[in-house]
């Protein structure tokens, strides 16, 4: 899923697709493949994380997904998996890696790796 303007995160069970979004995408409706996400349709900001893992702990969710960078980096991901929900992200640490261009630029100068200007 995207970051801003995407989907914050989603989760599936049982046939059924639930897409919360973030702040910036309000009534967002998309599909992943061929399965519709629908959006949930419960008073759920991807921000309250203990709603989050409640939300998904109640329906057994098989699979979360978390997509927007900020809530990786706040650690979501982390959070869901602690709880026992399988969740597709980075962790914490490494969605602070990613997104931390005083410490990426230099590693991937170390390592060679081409970068952009």
């Amino acid at each position: 899923a995207p970051g801003n303007g995407g989907v914050a995160h989603a989760a599936h069970h049982h046939g059924h697709s639930y897409a919360a979004p973030g702040d910036d995408a309000e009534g967002y409706s998309g599909h992943v493949h061929s399965a519709p996400l629908v959006p949930v349709d419960v008073p759920l900001s991807p921000r309250d994380f203990t709603a989050v893992k409640n939300f998904c702990k109640e329906r057994n969710v098989v699979l979360a997904v978390v997509g927007q960078e900020q809530l990786l980096r706040e650690g979501l991901a982390d959070e869901l998996r602690a709880v026992g929900v399988p969740t597709f992200g980075p962790s914490q640490a490494a969605a602070e890696v990613g997104s931390a261009s005083a410490f990426s630029r230099p590693f991937l100068e170390r390592c060679k790796v081409p970068l952009a200007a």
